[in-house]
């Protein structure tokens, strides 16, 4: 596929958050950035950022040693956006602090090397709170049913993760926003629909001289298509399957690319 030179390109890292959203994330930053953009999402369910994941026999590598950061640094310069997320499912597979920072420091450094305005998005503290030991454990077996966690261990984990994450953005000169807690409901980890909106354009505003100013619309089609381009690379059980990137592009003048 032939790309023109984009008027900027947009990097978005994350898990569940990202995938489910990414239509609106699409359509926000259509809105709030003018000329053709190239999009590279690093994203999926389960997906972590220093560990192979798999979920129901869908396996995706971690996000910092996927194939993201040789495409990036390949691809003529342009103004570029980065929104880091989705960081607690490391915790979740069994990463310490030290592990899940090394993870995202290694991606905010090569997103320095690209001169990326980049956001650093919080765990969802408030949210997690809100659970307590059962309805966390019920949480788990339902989602992550292969994780032994437990509460006071993950909590204490995620708000040492969060602080030093809080810390790491400001050293590496990065815009920190924290989540608010009636962004979730029941689910204690997955934005809630109505707020997918609001969301991103929160978490663009920082780095877009013309936020949107209305809300994004939805689009069936959009949506669909989106989630149904192949990433670079993923496995289904023992097979493997690769894709060509740029996967896909919007008539609106958005490249697609994902890891």
């Amino acid at each position: 596929m032939q790309q023109e030179t984009p008027s900027r390109r947009i990097v978005l890292l994350g898990a569940s958050n990202v995938a489910k959203s990414i239509s609106t994330a699409v359509s926000v930053a259509r809105e709030g950035f003018p000329g053709q953009l190239d999009l590279l999402a690093a994203m999926g369910h389960g997906r972590a950022y220093t560990r192979h994941t798999s979920v129901l026999g869908r396996g995706l590598p971690a996000i910092v040693s996927c194939s993201l950061w040789s495409d990036l640094a390949a691809r003529p310069p342009a103004p570029t956006t980065a929104v880091v997320m989705d960081v607690g499912n490391d915790i979740i597979f069994g990463a310490t602090t030290e592990e899940v920072l090394a993870g995202v420091e290694t991606c905010l450094d090569r997103l320095a090397k690209v001169d990326a305005q980049v956001t650093v998005v919080g765990l969802p503290l408030a949210s997690l709170e809100r659970l307590g030991p059962w309805r966390f454990q019920l949480f788990l077996r339902l989602f992550f049913p292969f994780s032994r966690l437990e509460y006071a261990d993950g909590m204490q984990t995620a708000r040492a993760t969060h602080q030093r994450l809080k810390q790491l953005a400001a050293d590496q000169g990065a815009t920190f926003v924290p989540q608010r807690g009636d962004w979730y409901g029941v689910d204690p980890i997955h934005l809630r629909r109505s707020f997918w909106s609001p969301a991103w354009k929160n978490f663009f505003s920082f780095t877009s001289d013309a936020p949107a100013q209305r809300w994004a619309l939805g689009s069936p089609g959009r949506f669909l298509y989106l989630r149904t381009r192949s990433p670079a690379l993923r496995k289904w059980w023992n097979w493997e399957q690769r894709g060509l990137q740029p996967c896909g592009r919007l008539a609106s003048g958005v490249d697609l690319s994902w890891y």
